[in-house]
């Protein structure tokens, strides 16, 4: 579905509202605002938007500003860093906009102070006066900040920049842009995307980028390489300006804006724009190195209003006459702007811009917070309110925890002193009263008698080897032996005889069994089966059942 676009165009270097404009599938509706301040004209802007969307379905997915008070010019970065760039900028007042690539061996003060050219730039040092962006990759910011880090760690060399190395850079004066933003979020309208006019003749109209000949799925498979060529987009402005964009695959690498010497509104250029523009491309081509192989020139269809102006196809034959060894297209539109902005409003679903790209868009812009951010900052200040409160609940408890173990404490003590003063008469507390009770178990322990010693141990093993040799010997005449039990307390034993001549015999035999230190006691003998049976018992002697 078609998505709603919104295009602001201003003058007075992009301090005045001049027009506000809707486009998007059937709809093409503008509003001049009346005489006020740059307050009123946001809020009546914002009102207008309001009333128009609110009767159809959809939101404004793209917001367009034209480059009224904008420049676009080249600088020699300090770094990879686009952010470290955009401050020198700032810093520098805008002055590293026109030639100045740094700041000399001399005094930097008398470097940053302002001059008299001031004037013919945005005033990108007063806070929310005017937004700047490198056109770079945002890409190169994260590379850089890594290589930064590694730096200091030690695990890499810091880089030198390239002294040839030149980027170009967009300072755009955004004021009225960002009143009419906030009027818009408090309305309840989100914007999807703000983009320059300059980004949007990216977008719009190069042949490589994401609204060009779109590829079938089967051609993609059977691509092996491929390579764009830089496209130059020159759009005649109605309102007598040359608005020029060097683009890559969608990507805006430069730009430009060159005001039309021919009088009325719907100037044409002539010969002397045509060379303007020709020697601004020539040291664009300087500094970045290269320069576009195509040029496509979109002209509206009004006729010439003096006859030094050029008509569309002479200002594009002009144009490849001077621009040599490229290929020149001239597409006229009764309204060239209006044609750009529904381009984009009609297929911007199918754009995948990365998110952040200053190539892309108005970055500060396009990420101005709104309601939700404050919505969200809302909730995120509920949740540590919560948990502050969760944590106040948990001190109280560990608070409380802390008396009960301070109770507990004082009672030790308390019994401690009992204990002390039952033992000692002395008075004394803390670390000397447990020294003192120390010395007093000390004193017990020397007092107390030690034991004059571990009974004697008993010759258990012998005693097992005499018994072995007897059992040995009776065993082949039909002696059993049951259980055998000796220790050091003393011994037992059950055995089975043939008869009681046998009994006699063997008893006789443990009585006189050499080797032999336990004293054996014999109980009745009693019948079981065939074999008579008896139960042994030892005692060592002097004390070795203790």
């Amino acid at each position: 579905m078609s998505e709603r676009a919104c295009y602001i165009q201003r003058s007075d270097l992009g301090d005045r509202l001049e027009s506000v404009r809707l486009v998007g599938g059937l709809l093409d509706e503008s509003w001049t605002p009346p005489e006020g301040d740059a307050f009123e004209h946001a809020s009546g802007a914002a009102d207008w938007i309001t009333d128009v969307l609110s009767d159809r379905s959809g939101g404004l997915g793209l917001l367009c500003v034209d480059t009224c008070g904008g420049v676009c010019a080249w600088l020699r970065p300090p770094g990879d860093d686009p952010g470290v760039t955009e401050t020198l900028i700032r810093r520098s007042d805008g002055r590293v906009l026109l030639g100045a690539d740094a700041a000399p061996e001399g005094d930097e003060d008398d470097f940053f102070q302002p001059t008299s050219e001031k004037s013919l730039l945005p005033d990108v040092s007063t806070p929310g006066g005017a937004g700047v962006q490198v056109l770079a990759d945002p890409a190169a910011k994260r590379q850089a900040s890594f290589r930064e880090r590694l730096t200091r760690k030690g695990k890499g060399e810091a880089q030198p920049a390239d002294p040839s190395r030149r980027v170009a850079a967009i300072a755009l004066r955004d004021a009225q842009v960002r009143l009419i933003l906030d009027e818009l979020d408090r309305r309840g309208i989100e914007v999807g995307s703000v983009i320059s006019l300059w980004h949007a003749l990216a977008e719009a109209w190069d042949p490589a980028g994401p609204l060009g000949v779109r590829k079938q799925p089967e051609d993609e498979k059977a691509v092996v390489a491929e390579s764009s060529v830089m496209t130059a987009i020159v759009l005649i402005d109605p309102a007598g300006r040359l608005v020029w964009v060097w683009s890559e695959k969608g990507d805006t690498v430069a730009a430009g804006s060159v005001r039309l010497g021919g009088p009325g509104p719907q100037a044409m250029p002539e010969a002397s724009d045509t060379s303007r523009l020709v020697a601004d491309w020539l040291s664009w081509s300087v500094q970045l190195g290269r320069g576009p192989g195509r040029v496509l020139v979109i002209v509206h269809e009004h006729e010439p209003a003096s006859a030094s102006a050029l008509s569309p196809a002479a200002f594009g034959s002009a144009l490849g006459q001077r621009w040599t060894g490229t290929s020149v297209d001239v597409a006229v539109f009764k309204d060239p702007i209006g044609e750009t902005v529904r381009r984009l409003a009609d297929r911007r679903a199918e754009i995948t811009s990365p998110a952040n790209d200053p190539r892309r868009s108005l970055v500060e812009l396009a990420n101005r917070p709104g309601k939700a951010h404050r919505r969200l900052y809302l909730w995120a200040g509920a949740s540590m309110g919560a948990l502050a409160v969760a944590l106040g609940l948990y001190a109280q408890k560990l608070n409380s925890a802390s008396a009960d173990h301070r109770r507990i404490a004082s009672d030790h003590r308390r019994q401690s002193m009992e204990v002390y003063r039952e033992h000692l008469a002395e008075p004394a507390s803390g670390a000397l009263a447990v020294m003192r009770l120390r010395e007093q178990v000390e004193q017990a322990r020397r007092r107390v008698t030690a034991p004059s010693g571990l009974p004697p141990t008993m010759p258990v093993m012998a005693e097992f080897d005499a018994l072995a040799l007897l059992l040995g010997m009776y065993g082949p005449e039909g002696l059993e032996v049951r259980n055998i039990q000796i220790t050091q307390i003393g011994g037992s034993m059950t055995v089975l005889v043939n008869d009681l001549p046998m009994f006699d015999e063997f008893r006789q035999a443990m009585r006189g069994m050499g080797g032999s230190t336990m004293n054996w006691s014999f109980a009745t003998p009693t019948q079981q089966g065939e074999k008579v049976s008896l139960s042994i018992t030892g005692r060592w002697p002097d004390g070795g059942s203790q």
